[in-house]
C-alpha cells in the first residue's frame, strides 16, 4: 500500500501542514524540522501527487506559449517547431501542460491573453517576440502574471539566443579561413534575427579592418527569383565576393540553386556560410557551413525558468542563452 502524507507526519513527529510546506517548497518550516520530514518522505517512498499540490495553490498547472504563426512557417521558419519540442519535453517532465496561442488572426492579442491569464486558465506565458504588439508589452511591463518573453525588452523577464555573437562566430570563422571579400543576403531590415546576425558580422569583420559597402548587402524575401536576382547583382560587381553569408537556411539554399544555375563552382570560386542547420542547409549543394545556435538548449533554458518564476513571482532573469557553434560543410574551403 502506498504511503501518505500522514506517514511522513507520523514518522518525522510533526503536523501534516509541516509536511505539506516542506514538501512544496513553502516557508514556516525549520531547516532541521525540514531535513527530518524530507528523509521520511525519502525512507518512505512518498512523493506529493501534482494535481493535489496544483489545487492546493490554485494553480492550473498549464503554461501558455502565444505566438504569431503563418501557413508557410514550417518551410520558412523550422526553427519555432525545435522551440516548441524543447519546451514541450521539458514541461511534460514538470507535469505542466502546453498550449500554443496563435495571434495571428486575433483582432486584439493583448485582451485575449489578458483575459486567459485572468481566468486562471494558465500559471504563466511564453511569449514570442513575433506576437508582441504595444498593448501585450505594456501588459508584460505591469507583471500582472508570470511571462517570459523570448526576445528582449528593458522592463520584462526574457531569454533570447545571441543572433549579434552567432554573426561575430561567422566573420571569425571565414577570417581564419582566409577570406577577404564578404557579402551577405538578409530579408528586410525590420528582421530583428538578421539584422542581429549582420550587426555581428560587420563587427567581427571592421575589427580586422573589413568594412562591407551597401551593393554587398542584398535583400531577398527567401523566393528563388528574389534570391537568385540578389545573387546576381553581387556577382556583376567589378569585385565580386568570395563569400556570401546567406541570413537564413531559405535563403542559403537560393544562393547554392543560383550558383549552380550559373555553373559557378562551390567553394573554389564563390563560398557560402549560412546560420543554424536546419533542412536547408544540408540540402543546399553542397552542403552548406553553418554557424549552428542550439534552439533546443533556449527552450529547456525557457522551461525551467518559467516554472521557477511561477514558484517565486520576485525573481527575475534576462539573459541569452546558448553559445553558437560551427558545423563544417562542403560550401567554404
Amino acid at each position: 500500500m502506498a504511503s501518505t502524507i500522514k506517514d511522513v507526519a507520523k514518522l518525522a513527529k510533526v503536523s501534516i501542514a509541516s509536511v505539506s510546506k516542506a514538501l512544496n517548497g513553502e516557508k514556516g518550516v525549520g531547516a532541521e524540522t525540514r531535513e527530518r520530514i524530507m528523509n521520511a518522505a525519502k525512507i518512505l517512498g512518498y512523493a506529493p501527487n501534482a494535481r493535489a499540490v496544483s489545487f492546493s495553490r490554485q494553480e492550473a498547472h498549464a503554461i501558455l506559449f502565444v505566438y504569431r504563426s503563418y501557413p508557410d512557417d514550417p518551410f520558412t521558419n523550422p526553427y519555432v517547431y525545435s522551440l516548441f519540442e524543447a519546451i514541450l519535453e521539458s514541461l511534460t517532465e514538470s507535469h505542466y501542460r502546453f498550449a500554443i496561442l496563435n495571434v495571428n488572426n486575433l483582432a486584439n492579442p493583448s485582451e485575449t491573453v489578458k483575459s486567459l491569464m485572468a481566468g486562471k486558465a494558465y500559471d504563466g506565458a511564453i511569449i514570442h517576440a513575433n506576437a508582441l504588439d504595444e498593448e501585450l508589452l505594456a501588459q508584460l511591463r505591469l507583471n500582472k502574471f508570470p511571462a517570459i518573453l523570448i526576445g528582449r525588452d528593458k522592463y520584462v523577464n526574457w531569454l533570447d539566443t545571441n543572433h549579434v555573437l552567432a554573426g561575430r562566430a561567422a566573420a571569425s570563422y571565414l577570417l581564419n579561413r582566409g577570406y577577404a571579400r564578404f557579402a551577405f543576403i538578409g530579408p528586410s531590415k525590420e528582421d530583428d534575427i538578421s539584422s542581429g546576425r549582420l550587426e555581428g558580422l560587420l563587427m567581427g569583420l571592421s575589427e580586422h579592418g573589413i568594412e562591407l559597402a551597401p551593393s554587398l548587402v542584398e535583400r531577398a524575401d527567401g523566393s528563388f527569383p528574389s534570391v537568385d536576382a540578389a545573387v546576381g547583382r553581387l556577382l556583376s560587381l567589378a569585385e565580386r565576393p568570395e563569400v556570401i553569408v546567406a541570413s537564413n537556411n531559405l535563403i542559403v539554399y537560393g544562393v547554392s540553386r543560383s550558383l549552380e544555375r550559373r555553373k559557378i563552382s562551390v567553394p573554389s570560386e564563390v563560398s557560402y556560410l549560412t546560420f543554424d542547420a536546419y533542412p536547408y542547409a544540408g540540402i543546399a549543394y553542397p552542403p552548406a557551413t553553418s554557424i549552428v545556435i542550439n534552439v533546443q538548449e533556449l527552450g529547456h533554458e525557457v522551461a525551467r525558468q518559467m516554472i521557477r518564476l511561477i514558484g517565486n513571482r520576485s525573481y527575475g532573469i534576462q539573459s541569452f542563452v546558448t553559445v553558437p557553434s560551427v558545423k563544417v560543410g562542403e560550401s567554404t574551403r
